[in-house]
């Protein structure tokens, strides 16, 4: 990172990023091709995952299949700062996490309840006892990206 003032090892300001965002983009590569895709997430820090859910087939699960190791990042806190009438001095600020990790399918009903919760708890204001249905968590496909951490870094905003 070019502005070393900026980087942010430390692993409770990256948990705090990762816990209060609510988009993830995933990079996949195939065949020297790459694909990208914004994701809602569930960050679960006790285990350093996120997982997220996908339909039964598609262009995701057909990265994963044949290369589940990806790059993700999450940016949060984003503000604009004018510069004005002097438009090169504009910019945003934001924070952000970048890392890399393998993804794993969930197959196991109690795994993939977990992973679903983890989805839950990122997005909803206040955790609540959700249920699921039964048939519904069948046919959903549960993912858990494993990060990482050696590889896992953090941006401030100034």
């Amino acid at each position: 990172m070019r502005r070393s003032d900026r980087e942010m090892t430390d692993l409770e300001e990256i948990d705090a990023i990762l816990k209060r965002s609510q988009v993830c983009r995933v990079a996949f590569s195939v065949d020297n091709e790459p694909y990208i895709v914004p994701l809602s997430y569930g960050y679960d820090p006790a285990e350093r995952s996120l997982y997220f859910h996908t339909a039964e087939h598609g262009k995701k699960t057909d990265c994963i299949d044949r290369n589940p190791h990806v790059c993700f990042e999450v940016e949060g806190n984003i503000t604009l700062h004018s510069g004005g009438r002097r438009g090169c001095e504009w910019t945003i600020w934001y924070e952000s996490v970048v890392g890399y990790g393998t993804v794993f399918e969930v197959c196991d009903a109690t795994g993939k309840e977990r992973g679903l919760r983890a989805l839950m708890r990122q997005h909803a204001a206040e955790v609540l006892a959700w249920t699921f249905d039964e048939a519904m968590v069948a046919k959903t496909r549960v993912w858990r990206l494993e990060i990482d951490m050696n590889t896992l870094r953090g941006k401030r905003a100034p």
